[in-house]
């Protein structure tokens, strides 16, 4: 067998998240307060910002296991699969759709980072104090939190995109192209699903 039957294995053993952005804002931000569990393998179309404030949660995608304490974040780009495991945590959950994104950047889909928990990095540590900022800011909804919370919003993908992410690497997503025909098919059974009809 070579690597596109595991990867359709996993694609097949993988879930669709669906993401519902906040109603004021073209993102999704929120607290996340969870009980020691796992989070079976997904994938969504938003690229997904995780922040520990408390605990600690392990990813696992594209071959690597990754884990966040407090004072820890990881990005995930849209369309990779991953999975999670944590102890109790709390953390800031920033989830920003591809079509935002593109607005600003070419090739949004299939982006890797690589983050290195280096609290040392001067980029790191900006990136940690504008997520939290990003959350205090949505939180208070204070007279033209919107505008602010879109500077740090857009302050954060800069940084993301400009100091993390690589390049050049052929990595395992749902967009393969021998498995497009797959996932749309799925997609369209899914969408059906949902709206009551039948396939």
């Amino acid at each position: 067998f070579d690597s596109g039957w595991w990867m359709m294995t996993d694609i097949l053993k993988s879930e669709y998240e669906l993401v519902v952005n906040n109603r004021d804002l073209e993102v999704k931000i929120f607290k996340s307060i969870e009980e020691a569990g796992a989070k079976t393998l997904h994938w969504h179309r938003h690229i997904e910002i995780v922040l520990v404030l408390t605990g600690s949660v392990t990813f696992q995608y594209e071959s690597q296991t990754t884990l966040l304490m407090a004072g820890d974040f990881i990005a995930i780009g849209s369309g990779i699969l991953h999975s999670s495991y944590h102890s109790k945590n709390s953390s800031i959950v920033v989830q920003v759709p591809v079509a935002y994104i593109s607005r600003y950047w070419e090739n949004t889909e299939n982006v890797l980072f690589t983050i290195h928990n280096n609290h040392e990095d001067k980029e790191y540590h900006e990136i940690v104090t504008l997520i939290k900022q990003m959350f205090e800011v949505y939180e208070s909804k204070l007279s033209g939190y919107r505008f602010k919370f879109n500077e740090l919003l857009l302050r954060t993908l800069f940084d993301l995109f400009t100091k993390y992410r690589q390049t050049g690497l052929l990595i395992n997503t749902i967009h393969d192209k021998r498995l497009g025909e797959v996932i749309s098919c799925l997609l369209y059974t899914s969408d059906a699903a949902d709206e009551g009809l039948g396939v």
